[in-house]
């Protein structure tokens, strides 16, 4: 039998000093067994990025863990299931991660629903940008990418298809997704054209240069199967 534990009040202390701020309540508390797979997927994307990271010098300058950070856009919010600030070579890649079990709604107006998500991450790239601009560019670029893990190809596609249905810039790249076992056993997780955008482009999470398409097909994106009884407005 495994046993796993967290840290308690006192151990935080002991690690971030006792003037830190304390985390809410809920960060101490055990981990519900409804969420053990998605808790220890998550642990596997971590450590993945940490290794492959250290084996290309990518700098880690920051990190939040699930539910940490929160991307608000009016009344609608989005939590990402954990969100990295690497550098390489000086230039920065901000990274949101989501793991999709494949449990939530596709397309419907549901809190919850990967719909929902990319719409909120969506305003949210506009939002910012656009307080960038308006302000004179007088800071970095706020730009990030939203990195979807799936359990399969085909669930991965269908996300895309719906991003490019979504987003307000088409040319704009904010969506990638791949398998969740594609990203967690590669060499190379971070600079290998493991993903997909909405065009059905190859990208990795760490390009130096984008202006150089990797050599790998394009992909026809599958789209979601729509029930022929379903009548759609148009």
């Amino acid at each position: 039998m495994q046993n796993y534990y967290k840290l308690t009040p006192s151990g935080f202390r002991y690690l971030h000093g006792a003037d830190a701020p304390e985390p809410p309540r809920a960060f101490f508390a055990e981990v519900s067994p409804s969420l053990f797979a998605h808790t220890f997927r998550l642990a596997e994307v971590i450590v993945e990025v940490l290794r492959a990271s250290h084996a290309r010098r990518v700098t880690i300058e920051g990190f939040y863990r699930e539910n940490a950070l929160a991307f608000q856009v009016g009344t609608n919010q989005v939590q990402p299931d954990c969100f990295f600030r690497l550098v390489a070579s000086g230039k920065p890649f901000h990274l949101a991660f989501e793991l999709d079990n494949s449990t939530a709604s596709l397309d419907s107006h549901a809190p919850n629903s990967i719909r929902q998500k990319l719409v909120t991450y969506d305003a949210y790239q506009e939002q910012v940008l656009h307080e960038w601009r308006h302000n004179g560019k007088q800071w970095e670029r706020p730009r990030f990418r939203v990195v979807f893990l799936t359990p399969t190809p085909v669930r991965a596609q269908h996300i895309l298809s719906l991003a490019g249905t979504l987003t307000q810039h088409p040319a704009r790249r904010l969506i990638y997704a791949a398998p969740f076992d594609t990203f967690v056993t590669d060499s190379e997780p971070l600079t290998a054209p493991l993903f997909l955008d909405h065009s059905g482009q190859w990208q990795a999470l760490i390009d130096l240069n984008p202006s150089a398409p990797f050599r790998k097909e394009a992909v026809r994106l599958e789209q979601p199967f729509v029930s022929p009884l379903i009548f759609r407005r148009t």
